[in-house]
C-alpha cells in the first residue's frame, strides 16, 4: 500500500466537497473562473497539506516502523567508550558511558521518579564525570556529577554529600549563597549520582577568555569577597575545602550580580555572583586523613612541609587565587612539589625554622648546615636524591617581591591622574591584603573574619600601619548527621561500605534506554545483582561529630555503655530526625550538674578570650586520659542511682 493508497478513502469527500462549491459558485454566478477550475489542480494542495499534518497516521496506514530508532550514531560523551564491566555500562576506568539523549531514569532521594535526559558533558576527573542534563518533567537544566564505580571514590563522595547537606541544614548562615546547591541525590547502575544546580564558567575559563590579561580591582575584590563569605560558612562549621582554586570558583551566570559595599556617596557597584563548587576533598578539621591535597599552584607551604594543616590552607589558596585574578597568571607556578617551595621563598622567604624542623619532609627539600640552619636544595640535588627529572618553572614576572609585583602590572591608558592616583592607593591595599593571606606561618595567617574586614575589602580608606583586629571565634556546634535513609542506598552500593538494613520496600528498575521512542526490546532492565557485603550493625544512637567532641552531653548519658570507646567515623549514615534527638540532654539532678561544670571548665575558655584560629587543638594523651576515667566514674554513679 502506498501513500496515495493510504488516503484513497479521503480523495472522494475532497472531490465532492469540490464539485458542491463550483456549483454553489456557478449557481451565483459571481466567481466564473472558480466554477472553470480543473477539479485535479484543487485536489493537490489538500492532498500535500494531509500529507504533512496526518504524517504519522499515513505511516501507520502504511505499516512503516514509525518508533524505530534513529539511522544516525549518537555522540558518545564519554572518553573511553569501550565498555568491559557493571553489565556493559562501564568502561576500563570504572566510569559509567554515556550517549547524547540517553534518559536517566531512577528513584531519587525523596522517594519518587525523576527521568533525566542526557544534554552534553560538562567536565571530567579524576573522580567520575559531570554531565549537563535536563528533568523531563519540570524542564530544568541541572548538573550531575557520576562517581566513579569504585568504593574509594563512592567513599569520598559521601563525605562530600554529607558536608553539602550539612552546610545546607544551617539556618541563618552568612555566605551559603556562596556555596553551590546540592538538589538530589540517587544511584544509578552503580553509580552514585550528585545533582547540583547548573552555573556558568568558571574563574578559569573566565581569565582564559580574557586572554589571560588580568581582570580590575573591583572585580577581584568582588570576587575576593564573596569567596571569603563562602569560607566563613566553612569555618564556622569546622569545614576545609581542601581545593580551592579557579576551577572550582563558578559563575551563576542568568544575570545574577552580587552588589560591593561602598560609601553613601558613591555609587553602586555590583561583580557576577560566585558560588564555591568541589567539595570531592574537603574534611574536617578534626579528621584530617589526607597529607597531599590541594593543587600545587595553590597549594599551602605546611602542607608542602609536611605539617598539620586547618583551615588555613584555604586562606592560602585565596590569597594565590586573588593574585592571580589580577595579574592573569599564577604567582607561584611551581613544576614540582621542591619547585613550588623553591617559588614561595624565593618570593615570601624561608619559613620559620621550627616549622620546617617539624614537618616530615625535611630532609626530602632541604640540607642542614653545620650551623644548624635549612637550606633549600637545588633542583638538581632534588631530582638526584628522588630519582626524578629536574623540573624547573617559568618565571612570569620580573620582580620577586608581591608589592613589586603588583605594582609593575600595566595601568590602563587614558585615564586621569585622580583615577590614576586611586588606582595606586587599591594596589597598595592589595598587597596588604596578599601579605596578610600569605603568611608563611599558618598560626599568624588571617583568618576570614580578619580579611573581611579590611579595607580593600570594605572600601574604606588604606594606611600602611593597618594592623587587623585580633581574632575571636564563636564555638557554634551543629548537629552533624544527615538523611541517608533512601532506598538506593540499600540495593546499589559498592563493596565493604556499612549500610543500612535491607528493607521491605521496593525501588523502581534502574535503566537507562535511547531516546526518542525506545523499544521495548532495547531497554535494559534492571537484573537481579550478589548482594555485596553483610549489612553493618548500626548503632542506636548517632556518633559524634568531630567539630562536638566535648559538648554532645547526650552521648555520654544516653545509654552511654553503647558509647564509650566509640569513634566518628565520617562515612557513617544516620537518620536526621535521631541525631537532632541524641542533642537534647537528659534530665539531671543539679548536684551531677555541678560536677559537670566543673569538669567542663577544664577543656573550655570564656568565648571573650577564644581564639579565632580555625585549627582545633587536641588534647594531650593525659587529658584524654583523665578523660575516660572521669567517664567511667560517672557512668558507675548513674548505674549506683538507678539501682537505688
Amino acid at each position: 500500500m502506498n501513500c496515495r493508497e493510504a488516503h484513497g478513502k479521503a480523495e472522494p469527500r475532497e472531490s465532492k466537497k469540490s464539485h458542491s462549491t463550483a456549483d454553489h459558485v456557478s449557481k451565483g454566478g459571481s466567481n466564473r473562473r472558480a466554477s472553470n477550475t480543473n477539479p485535479t489542480e484543487a485536489k493537490a494542495p489538500r492532498l500535500v497539506v494531509k500529507l504533512t499534518t496526518e504524517l504519522a497516521q499515513t505511516y501507520s496506514n502504511c505499516g512503516l516502523p514509525c518508533h524505530s530508532q534513529p539511522k544516525t550514531t549518537r555522540r558518545v560523551l564519554t572518553t573511553n567508550s569501550q565498555v568491559v564491566g557493571n553489565n556493559g555500562w562501564d568502561n576500563s576506568d570504572n566510569n559509567i558511558v554515556l550517549r547524547v539523549r540517553d534518559l536517566i531514569e531512577v528513584e531519587s532521594s525523596w522517594g519518587y521518579a525523576r527521568t533525566f535526559v542526557v544534554l552534553d558533558l560538562l567536565g571530567q576527573g579524576t573522580f567520575g564525570q559531570v554531565f549537563r542534563c535536563q528533568d523531563v518533567v519540570t524542564r530544568e537544566v541541572v548538573a550531575i556529577k557520576v562517581i566513579r564505580n569504585h568504593p574509594s571514590y563512592y567513599k569520598q563522595a559521601l563525605v562530600e554529600m554529607q558536608v553539602l547537606q550539612l552546610l545546607t541544614s544551617m539556618t541563618c548562615q552568612e555566605g551559603k549563597e556562596h556555596i553551590v546547591d546540592l538538589l538530589d541525590y540517587f544511584m544509578f547502575q552503580n553509580h552514585l549520582c550528585l545533582v547540583f544546580e547548573l552555573l556558568s564558567v568558571n574563574l578559569y575559563e573566565l581569565l582564559s577568555q580574557n586572554k589571560f590579561r588580568g581582570l580590575p580591582l573591583t572585580v577581584v575584590r568582588g570576587f575576593a569577597l564573596q569567596i571569603l563569605k563562602s569560607l566563613i560558612a566553612l569555618s564556622e562549621s569546622q569545614i576545609i575545602h581542601c581545593d580551592l582554586k579557579p576551577e572550582n570558583i563558578l559563575i551563576t551566570g542568568n544575570d545574577r550580580l552580587f552588589p560591593l559595599p561602598s560609601p553613601p556617596n558613591q555609587e553602586l557597584r555590583q561583580v557576577p555572583l560566585i558560588k564555591l563548587v568541589d567539595f570531592g576533598s574537603a574534611c574536617f578539621e578534626n579528621g584530617t586523613v589526607y597529607s597531599y591535597i590541594q593543587s600545587r599552584f595553590y597549594r599551602s607551604p605546611e602542607v608542602l612541609l609536611g605539617l598539620p594543616y586547618s583551615g588555613a590552607i584555604d586562606m592560602w589558596s585565596l590569597g594565590c587565587i586573588s593574585a592571580e585574578i589580577f595579574l592573569g597568571l599564577p604567582l607561584f607556578p611551581g613544576a614540582s612539589d621542591h619547585d613550588q617551595l623553591r617559588v614561595i621563598i624565593d618570593t615570601l622567604g624561608y619559613p620559620p625554622a621550627s616549622m620546617i624542623r617539624a614537618g616530615s619532609n625535611l630532609h626530602k627539600y632541604f640540607k642542614v648546615t653545620n650551623d644548624n640552619e635549612f637550606v633549600l636544595k637545588s633542583a638538581a640535588e632534588y631530582a638526584q636524591d628522588c630519582q626524578t627529572k629536574i623540573a624547573t618553572s617559568k618565571r612570569y614576572f620580573k620582580h620577586s617581591k608581591i608589592p613589586d609585583i603588583i605594582n609593575a602590572y600595566p595601568i590602563r591608558r587614558g585615564i586621569s591622574e585622580e583615577e590614576r592616583s586611586k588606582e595606586l592607593q587599591g594596589r597598595a591595599a592589595f598587597s596588604h591584603f596578599l601579605e596578610g593571606l600569605l603568611t608563611l606561618d599558618p598560626s599568624s595567617r588571617w583568618s576570614p573574619c580578619q580579611a573581611l574586614s579590611h579595607p580593600f575589602i570594605t572600601g574604606a580608606p588604606f594606611s600602611p600601619s593597618y594592623r587587623p583586629r585580633s581574632k575571636t571565634k564563636a564555638l557554634n556546634f551543629y548537629p552533624p548527621m544527615i538523611p541517608m535513609s533512601q532506598s538506593w542506598f540499600r540495593h546499589s552500593a559498592p563493596q565493604n561500605i556499612p549500610r543500612p538494613p535491607p528493607s521491605s520496600q521496593n525501588t523502581l528498575p534502574m535503566y537507562s534506554w535511547s531516546c526518542p521512542y525506545p523499544l521495548p526490546s532495547e531497554i535494559f532492565m534492571y537484573s537481579e545483582r550478589q548482594d555485596f557485603v553483610q549489612c553493618a550493625p548500626i548503632a542506636s544512637n548517632p556518633p559524634r561529630h568531630p567539630a562536638n567532641s566535648y559538648i554532645t552531653d547526650a552521648n555520654y548519658f544516653h545509654n552511654q555503655a553503647e558509647h564509650i570507646g566509640a569513634e566518628w567515623d565520617p562515612f557513617f549514615m544516620q537518620s536526621f530526625e535521631e541525631s537532632i534527638a541524641a542533642m537534647s540532654l537528659p534530665a539531671q539532678s543539679n548536684r551531677f550538674k555541678n560536677e559537670k561544670q566543673k569538669q567542663s571548665d577544664k577543656y573550655f575558655v570564656n568565648s571573650k578570650h577564644a581564639s579565632c584560629s580555625t585549627q582545633a587543638s587536641e588534647p594531650s594523651q593525659e587529658n584524654q586520659t583523665y578523660h575516660r576515667k572521669w567517664r567511667r566514674r560517672k557512668k558507675k554513679t548513674l548505674e549506683s542511682s538507678t539501682v537505688v
